[in-house]
């Protein structure tokens, strides 16, 4: 404990970029598979990486490159290799947790700044413990006779000939008088253009009127 407390102590921040995939390849090459190298299934042993960062990394297309290429590879040994982020504080980069995690089947949370991460690592323990999903399939119910059923609608067959559509189709009737749009007995009126004389009829005053307060009336004036 003590050296890993002077290993931390030595460490500068340059306030740049994370440099986040030579870290998680060595970690994947740490793998006791790896370190093994045998073929058999039976000695795979499923992995998940955990990444905590409070940061945005430099490469971060080579990162979920690196992550697929091994993942893919893992799957093809008959291995299960994950990766699981937490984000810490309020500068991290989302994008960057979200592809690492989406890229080794993983889940992403985040933890803010004064915020106890107790809740959130217990819920990323339970993730990284359960299974992945594959081949997933959806029902939707449909039997294999609903192809076969009726459609609601009917197909008009088109015309292609000029002797279908003639023999098809009826001239208009030249006995129909031809439909106007416009009324020919309306009679517009001229419009009268300037101020037009109104008389507006005011009722009664009220009995009661309240006067506008005034600074200088302790009290509004309620004549009647």
């Amino acid at each position: 404990m003590e050296q890993a407390s002077k290993h931390v102590d030595g460490f500068e921040a340059n306030y740049g970029g994370t440099e986040l995939r030579s870290a998680i390849e060595f970690a994947f090459n740490s793998r006791q598979d790896i370190k093994a190298g045998s073929n058999d299934k039976s000695d795979k042993t499923p992995t998940s990486v955990f990444v905590l960062t409070d940061g945005e990394a430099w490469d971060l297309d080579g990162i979920i490159n690196s992550i697929n290429l091994n993942c893919g590879n893992a799957k093809k040994s008959g291995s299960l290799l994950r990766t699981f982020t937490l984000g810490v504080g309020n500068q991290v980069s989302t994008a960057m947790c979200e592809g690492i995690a989406r890229a080794g089947q993983g889940t992403a949370v985040f933890v803010a700044e004064g915020e106890k991460p107790d809740t959130k690592l217990m819920g990323l323990l339970k993730a990284a413990r359960g299974g992945v999903i594959e081949d997933l399939g959806v029902d939707w119910g449909d039997s294999e006779d609903a192809t076969e059923k009726d459609d609601d609608f009917e197909m008009i067959p088109s015309f292609k000939d000029d002797d279908n559509l003639e023999s098809n189709t009826s001239p208009p009737s030249q006995s129909q008088p031809p439909l106007s749009l416009f009324d020919e007995f309306h009679i517009e009126t001229p419009a009268e253009i300037g101020a037009q004389k109104a008389i507006f009829l005011l009722g009664s005053p009220p009995k009661v009127q309240q006067a506008p307060k005034s600074d200088k009336l302790p009290i509004p004036l309620y004549p009647g």
